[in-house]
This record gives C-alpha cells, structure tokens and sequence, in this order.
C-alpha cells in the first residue's frame, strides 16, 4: 500500500463496519529504510469509536481471523485497503432457504468452463481466458494438499493454460482461505454480490402482458445476439460462444424491436435444479434507460417458471450502480459476495 502521511482524519470515512481491511500504521521508530516504520493489521473493522477517556483520539476496533481484536488509533494510520465490503444480513444470507455453498455449486453449473480439473474441493478452470469465473480456482472445499503444495498445484496448471493463476472466492464461505491468500501476496479486486429472488414474487410486481411477444428465446445465440451482447463494452472474444453456450439448459433471451425489426437488447439464462441464472444482459446504447432491461428480463422469468424454474441468481459487481439498481428494483436481494484474488508476489 502506498506510504502518505496525510491527516488522520481522512481514513474516518475510509471504510464501513464490516468491511475486511488491511490497515498500515506507524509502529513508533524508524524502519529499515530509514523512514517511520510501520506494522500491517488484516481483520474486520467491528466498530468506529472514541478512544480511551485519557485519550481522546477516534479509533476502530479491528478484529483480527483467529478472533483477537485490536484498538487502532486512527492518527497512527497511514493507509487503508478495503478487502471486501460487509457480509449480507442473517436475513439476506437465508433468501430462500439456500446456503452459500449450494448456490455456488448452481452457478458453477451455470457458466461451466471449458477445461476443468478438481483438486480436492477445488475446482480449476479454464476458457482461454474469457471471464473470470471461467477462468479461476473455484475453492468450495478442502484442496487435499497443504496450502503452500495446493497453491503451487493451481500455479503450474494455469501455466499449462497459459493463464494467470487466479481464484475467486465466496464470502463468507471461504474466509480463511481469503486470509491466507491475502498474507501471501494474492491481491483481492472485482467484489461482487451474489443476488437471488423468488420468480413468482418478481412475476407478481411485474406482469408480462404483452412483453412476451416481443422476446425470442433460444437455446443458441444468433449471429445478431452475438454481436448485440457488448462484454466489458468491447465485441467478444474468440471462444466466447462456446463458453456460454457450455451449460445444461442455456437459453438466449432477444428483445426486439417490432417497428424497426431489430434486436434492442439481450441476456443470457441458465436453467439448472430449478434455478434460472442470468448473465449477458446488455441493451443497445442508443435505446438505453427506455425500460428494455426489465421488459425483457421480465419476460425471462417467465419463461423461466413455465419450464419449472422457482428462483434466480445473478451476478453483479459492486461498483456497478446502475445494475444494482436495476436489480433491486426489480426484487432482488443479495445473499452473499465474493470477489477474485490474483498472486501479485511469490508467496513466502
């Protein structure tokens, strides 16, 4: 993290309670550069409180993974990184009677890779590098191996793939082994919400008279599709259409414009175990902020229950606040997040 010796004050509103950080602080003396030396906590930020009565200064209350807590006064911080935001509530994580494990499991299922290889709990992944679930470790259990064999085990098949060595880890699922990649140098970055709802309860808030005419499903992506779908804004890569057309069910969802005969907007559905997850949405810019979005994601729940489809899962990155408005006004909520790590420094 970057040294800054800027005042204190500004680390107040840093951070939330509940978020897991990494705080540097000034540990008192000189370091071996020369310069003040410092000291790293990595724990949850519990509380924002004042300080001892002799000691007026702000300060958090951090607890540590193996259950130890700490006062830090804030005039000694120097930096803060957030490594992820707060766990959902009790209330959301038990959204329709699903635990964080078995959805994963479902949305594996949903956006399968196309070269796979189980290392224990863990699954490596592969897709030439299109998308990131498709292309990471997904650790939903004991690798088999001591962390430091298990962790060279991922680096030697991703190299074989030609890939970054790359996990993504469900929280608060995997918790210890987000602290373990963290103290050897895995850099944590895209936090994610993982988003359920009940398809008959979004149905009831959102009929889809006259919406299903202009929505064409199939199991396949057309050529239009294909080039309608933007990912990261940018035309899709190479293999692309073999990796979302790599699940047991998919179905692509194409709403269309009657007047002009074209395609304004599209998703991407995956049916497994009654569950329906959705990816790929995308709305042409020119006919953005019309409502295209909700019509047709309408229009796939819909779908979705005639083929016996009770739930729906989507993922959305944290920081993208159009999404997570759209979503949670379409009835979503979040039940639990993850986010991807990547190895920044040999591990000690």
């Amino acid at each position: 993290m970057p040294q800054s010796q800027e005042p204190a004050s500004r680390w107040l509103g840093e951070a939330a309670v509940g978020n897991r950080l990494t705080v540097r602080l000034l540990a008192g003396g000189v370091g071996p550069s020369g310069g003040p030396a410092m000291r790293d906590i990595v724990g949850t930020l519990e509380s924002k409180t004042a300080g001892p009565s002799l000691n007026p200064t702000s300060c958090w209350l951090m607890r540590r993974k193996d259950g130890t807590v700490e006062l830090v006064v804030v005039d000694t911080i120097v930096a803060v990184k957030v490594l992820s935001g707060p766990p959902p509530t009790s209330d959301q994580r038990s959204a329709l009677g699903i635990s964080d494990l078995e959805l994963e499991q479902i949305a594996a299922k949903g956006w399968q890779p196309l070269a796979s290889e189980q290392l224990g709990g863990w699954t490596l992944r592969a897709s030439g590098g299109f998308t990131g679930r498709a292309n990471s470790v997904l650790p939903l259990g004991d690798p088999g191996l001591d962390v430091e064999n298990a962790l060279q085990t991922v680096r030697d098949w991703y190299l074989g793939h030609d890939l970054p060595a790359l996990f993504q880890v469900p929280l608060p699922l995997a918790v210890p082994l987000d602290d373990e990649l963290s103290t050897r140098g895995w850099m944590a970055f895209n936090p994610t919400l993982v988003m359920v709802a009940d398809i008959a309860a979004l149905l009831m808030q959102r009929p889809t008279s006259g919406e299903l005419a202009r929505v064409q499903f199939h199991p396949e992506p057309s050529a239009a599709w294909l080039r309608t779908y933007n990912y990261r804004g940018k035309a899709l890569p190479v293999g692309a259409r073999e990796v979302m057309v790599n699940a047991d069910q998919p179905v692509f969802a194409s709403l269309v414009d009657q007047t002009q005969s074209r395609l304004v907007a599209v998703a991407r559905g995956a049916i497994y175990k009654r569950w329906l997850g959705i990816t790929a949405v995308d709305v042409i810019e020119s006919e953005r902020r019309k409502g295209h979005a909700s019509r047709l994601m309408a229009a796939l729940f819909a779908h979705a229950q005639h083929e016996g489809v009770r739930h729906v899962y989507l993922q959305v990155a944290e920081d993208n606040q159009p999404a997570l408005t759209l979503y949670e006004g379409l009835g979503f909520t979040a039940h639990h997040r993850y986010h991807y790590r990547r190895a920044t420094k040999v591990d000690p």
